[in-house]
């Protein structure tokens, strides 16, 4: 990658992502009864992170249409980390 690609990069939206992830997944370990939504949660949260850090603004993906296979498998990662998180959204409401 070129300096400019890497100065695109957004280390803030990485970290707060994991951070949330880190949290879900702590949650679930020490309550007194195990919710699966908050698992489902703090994986899909973490799994969505390598993909905010190498795209942090929509723009960049449109202009990645010949992607490395570092930002291939960070979107497919992305789109499981979704699903997951979304899950856990949907079994914590019913």
């Amino acid at each position: 990658m070129t300096k400019t690609a890497l100065e695109k990069h957004s280390y803030f939206l990485a970290i707060v992502f994991a951070l949330l992830g880190i949290v879900g997944i702590v949650d679930y370990l020490y309550k007194y009864s195990f919710h699966t939504e908050d698992l489902l949660k703090g994986l899909g949260f973490l799994l969505m992170a390598p993909f905010a850090y190498f795209y942090p603004s929509i723009d960049g993906v449109k202009k990645a249409s010949t992607s490395t296979h570092a930002v291939l498998w960070s979107k497919y990662l992305s789109y499981v980390g979704i699903a997951l998180a979304t899950a856990g959204f949907i079994f914590q409401w019913l």
